[in-house]
This record gives structure tokens, sequence and C-alpha cells, in this order.
């Protein structure tokens, strides 16, 4: 018995990497530029942190919550 084993062509693989690369870029969005003059105007500023990863999410000197 012989077992034929087949190696992807370097087209097959460079096609896998644009396909990987696009769809990875694709999904991604980018941040909206806020003047100070819109934030005045608006009133409120949304500020958010990341509250289940250290550092960012502990406020006080003995790393608590």
């Amino acid at each position: 018995m012989t077992k034929t084993v087949s190696t992807p062509s370097r087209s097959k693989i460079l096609s896998g990497f644009a396909a990987m690369l696009f769809a990875a870029t694709s999904f991604t969005t980018t941040a909206l530029a806020v003047t100070p003059e819109e934030l005045k105007s608006k009133g409120i500023a949304t500020i958010g942190v990341q509250m289940d990863q250290f550092p960012w999410g502990f406020i006080d000197a003995n790393w608590r919550q």
C-alpha cells in the first residue's frame, strides 16, 4: 500500500494567507475622532474601562476594586 501525500501549491498557500488577512482587517472598526468642541456641545463624555484585566480594573493603592 502506498500513501500519496499532496502538498499545497504556493498559490493556494498565498490565497489562503490573503483570505485570512482580508478577514482580519475587514471586521475592524476605526475610532471616531471627537474634537473638544463636539464634547462641549454634547455635554457628556462616555468613557469605558476594562474592569476584568490587570491593571485597568483596579482603583485603589491596595489593588482592590
